[in-house]
């Protein structure tokens, strides 16, 4: 069951701002970008004992006005935040602003129990700016019809391969 605007209210409170709920979801908003750097000499994937080959990455600054600027054929990773409340499961969808003007969502499902940063990527088929703090995802949550107690507990729980890396 996707969860309304007035039920996500009493899930969430204060911690958005009125304008974020929309009827089905929760908009979220622009914390951080990264870059990935493209490494032609590496595969990225799986290794043999199930560890990740990531690429690399480094933060994406913002002009003197606040805006990201993203260009076409470049990988970013965006930050949306902490999922802060584990207990529902998100799926996030790019606003149509956004996609209009060229741009495109990689994202994937944040499972029950999962709780960490909030990271999607993107890629653009035009120049496009967007400033820090910006609307740009928005998040559908969904509760289990029966939840059996088994929640996520994978690499990314708490940002762990990230702090690994560090």
């Amino acid at each position: 069951m996707v969860l309304c605007k007035d039920t996500l209210k009493k899930i969430f409170g204060d911690k958005y701002n009125d304008n974020d709920y929309t009827p089905n979801g929760i908009d979220l908003r622009l914390k951080g970008v990264q870059i990935c750097l493209d490494n032609p000499n590496l595969e990225y994937g799986f290794n043999i004992d199930g560890s990740k080959i990531l690429p690399e990455i480094e933060d994406l600054e913002m002009d003197e006005n606040g805006y990201y600027h993203f260009i076409p054929g470049k990988r970013y990773l965006w930050n949306l935040g902490v999922n802060e409340y584990p207990n529902m499961i998100g799926t996030y969808y790019l606003r149509s602003t956004i996609m209009r003007g060229g741009g495109k969502l990689y994202s994937s499902v944040a499972d029950l129990g999962y709780n960490g940063s909030i990271f999607v990527g993107f890629e653009t088929s035009n120049n496009i700016k967007i400033p820090f703090n910006e609307r740009v995802v928005q998040c559908i949550y969904s509760e289990l019809d029966d939840n059996t107690g088994e929640q996520y507990n994978g690499d990314y729980q708490k940002d762990k391969i990230y702090k690994e890396k560090i």
